[in-house]
This record gives structure tokens, sequence and C-alpha cells, in this order.
């Protein structure tokens, strides 16, 4: 039996399908159907399929990252000791540093001072 199974509105396409006894005509139109269905929607089915991959590359940098802020967490666990030490140690040189700024800032005051007062004592 032979069945011309294009979609063509003139019938006189050419495209000649043979069926074997048994199969109905009704599947085989849905075939095609379901076959065109699929090529006219590829490109929609590889966009999907590139923001799948964009999706799936971004999970796999999240969880990266995720280990490497597990590693650094257990190195500031460890290293947090020496953090503590150093910390006294920056807040007692900061104390003597405002100590030697106190100074400096009176020395400057007199120095700055002293000029002046020879300038003035010199005028009169």
């Amino acid at each position: 039996m032979c069945v011309c199974v294009c979609t063509q509105a003139t019938g006189t396409c050419g495209h000649i399908v043979r069926l074997r006894p048994g199969f109905k005509l009704a599947l085989v139109i849905r075939l095609i159907r379901t076959v065109d269905y699929l090529l006219r929607y590829s490109n929609a089915y590889s966009e999907v399929m590139k923001a799948k991959r964009r999706y799936e590359i971004g999970l796999e940098k999240l969880a990266s990252a995720a280990s490497q802020v597990a590693v650094m967490k257990l190195e500031l666990t460890e290293l947090h000791p020496q953090l503590v030490v150093a910390s006294h140690e920056v807040d007692k040189i900061m104390v003597e540093v405002e100590k030697e700024s106190i100074e400096v800032a009176k020395v400057e005051k007199v120095c700055t001072a002293i000029p002046f007062r020879r300038y003035y004592s010199e005028m009169s």
C-alpha cells in the first residue's frame, strides 16, 4: 500500500511512504509531526542546554568557593592565638606611639614659638 503523508495542500509532492500491513497511518502522521516539532524547537532545546550548562558551572564555582572558605576557616582557627598575640603587641605599640606623638607635639610647639619670639623681641 502506498500513501502520501506530506502536508502540502496540493497533494502532488511526490513523497511516497510505503507502509507495512498492520501499521496505522495515524501513528505515522503523529511520528512525523513529532519529528517536525523537535526540529522546529531544537534551537530552544540548545538554548535550554546552554543555560543548564551555565547553571552547572555556576554551581561548581560555588562549591569550589565553599571548599576554599572552609580551608580558610581552618587556617584562621589555627592562627587565632598568633593573631591575638599580634593584636596585643599592636595595642602596646599604639600606646607608645601616642605618647611619643604628644611629646613631639609639645617640642614642636616650643620650636615654632621660639623664632617668632626672637623676631618679635628684636623688632621692639
